[in-house]
């Protein structure tokens, strides 16, 4: 079978999307779960969903890469934010978290808050609308 032709800006650019909006996404091994890896990268969530990370990584890899979190509703359990992966990575690239509402807190117990790290600019947070942070 033949493949298809990349077609849209978003195919040729590599941009990936996942929508959370009910249910349990869970990812609590240590790894950082990875937005915009080397491309463009985006995480929503809403509603009712409830996402377990222990490590979230925004833009990581290439100079290129963005990668955007938007926190509209639903539940936000993670112990790091972060721009860039590996730590330490010189090219990362852009980081933008959106957080309008929703529920934002640490995924360990024995944590009392998130961390965001942003190495160097350009890490963007956004906050509007009615977001809760919880210390779990």
């Amino acid at each position: 079978m033949a493949k298809q032709a990349k077609t849209t800006p978003d195919e040729i650019s590599g941009r990936d999307e996942l929508d959370l909006r009910g249910g349990l996404f869970r990812m609590v091994n240590g790894a950082p779960a990875v937005v915009g890896g080397m491309y463009n990268g985006y995480l929503n969530i809403s509603g009712t969903a409830e996402v377990q990370l222990t490590n979230l990584s925004l833009g990581s890899a290439t100079a290129t890469a963005t990668g955007v979190l938007n926190l509209t509703g639903g539940t936000l359990r993670v112990d790091m934010i972060r721009r860039g992966y590996p730590p330490g990575t010189l090219n990362a690239g852009q980081a933008q978290f959106n957080f309008s509402g929703g529920v934002l807190s640490p995924s360990s117990a024995g944590i009392a808050q998130v961390g965001v790290i942003g190495s160097t600019a350009p890490f963007t947070i956004n906050l509007s609308g009615s977001p809760v942070f919880s210390n779990r």
